[in-house]
């Protein structure tokens, strides 16, 4: 219980964090939004499915439909928690990497630079794929 209350305060931690940098991380913010929204509906599903469980009468009993749709949609969102915090690691790196804004501001189509991407994928003969080794 107590991991968490950790995951969750450090979840809305960094969500708020993304929404307060501004203009300079909008592309994380989808990301970010869906990680507040799903690590939200896990805590929800987190405490039905901790009432559900508990025997407030100090007998068992067996588990009704409603338990399992809260214990059933308490482990969706856990992988919707990790895939959207994947997704806003992924986009954190490839926007906060050394040299994105030389790329971003830098030669508007592969047309225009010396370099393109296509001639890096352009088909090549086999002895130019292969490396001599002496």
């Amino acid at each position: 219980m107590g991991t968490a209350l950790l995951v969750v305060l450090l979840s809305f931690f960094l969500v708020f964090r993304v929404h307060s940098a501004g203009r300079g991380v909008t592309p994380l913010l989808p990301s970010a939004r869906l990680l507040g929204c799903a690590v939200l509906a896990q805590s929800v599903l987190g405490v039905l499915a901790l009432v559900g469980l508990l025997p407030w009468d100090g007998l068992p009993h067996p588990v009704r439909f409603y338990d399992a749709v809260f214990r059933t949609g308490h482990q969706s969102c856990a992988a919707l928690v990790l895939a959207a915090s994947v997704v806003l690691a992924l986009r954190s790196a490839r926007q906060f990497r050394p040299g994105a804004e030389l790329a971003s501001h830098g030669a508007k189509s592969a047309k225009d630079s010396d370099h393109s991407v296509a001639a890096d994928l352009a088909p090549r003969s086999m002895s130019e794929k292969l490396e001599v080794i002496a």
